[in-house]
């Protein structure tokens, strides 16, 4: 996978960042737990191997950030995956975190940022098992509403401990 991934969009570049990399120390979004992520804890992931980040850039400026990381869900997760009699827990790409700064949001860059995501996960699907696309949202309408118009699927109390919602949307029926 090339290190500057470059899907459709206007005014912004796109850059996977390494081990080694220094975080832009002007990031700061709305959420604080985003920020601090950002500058505390991301380089730590990413030298793990536990996430890969991508950052969305306007000139020298990061506008905006995901991390992606492998999950899985449960054969039982939803109905519709019982239905499928699905025996083994089922390969899923997780967005672990997705940010905009504060000064740039209802810009686009949440959008641009899942369609890099897709462009990602379409690259990667030639090579791994991957069904899903999940996340789980923070408890905020405006941020529920965002990903059901991106087209996922809310499900209430589908992880592990059954406490907490996902959003999922299923690869396959992409195709």
């Amino acid at each position: 996978m090339p290190d500057n991934p470059q899907p459709a969009s206007d005014s912004l570049s796109f850059y996977m960042i390494k081990e080694g990399d220094m975080p832009d120390d002007s990031f700061e979004s709305s959420v604080k737990e985003f920020t601090d992520y950002y500058h505390t804890f991301s380089l730590f992931d990413i030298s793990e191997r536990l996430v890969r980040m991508y950052v969305a850039k306007r000139g020298d400026q990061v506008v905006g950030y995901v991390t992606l990381a492998m999950a899985h869900l449960k054969h039982d997760a939803t109905g519709e995956i019982r239905a499928k009699e699905i025996n083994d827990n089922i390969p899923a790409l997780l967005i672990s975190h997705l940010a905009v700064h504060k000064n740039f949001c209802r810009q686009q860059i949440g959008t641009s940022l899942l369609n890099l995501v897709f462009y990602v996960v379409f690259r990667l699907e030639r090579w791994i098992g991957c069904r899903y696309v999940m996340l789980n949202p923070r408890d905020d309408q405006g941020v529920r509403d965002f990903y059901s118009n991106y087209g996922f699927t809310y499900y209430p109390n589908i992880n592990d401990d059954k406490k907490r919602d996902a959003f999922l949307m299923d690869l396959k029926k992409m195709n």
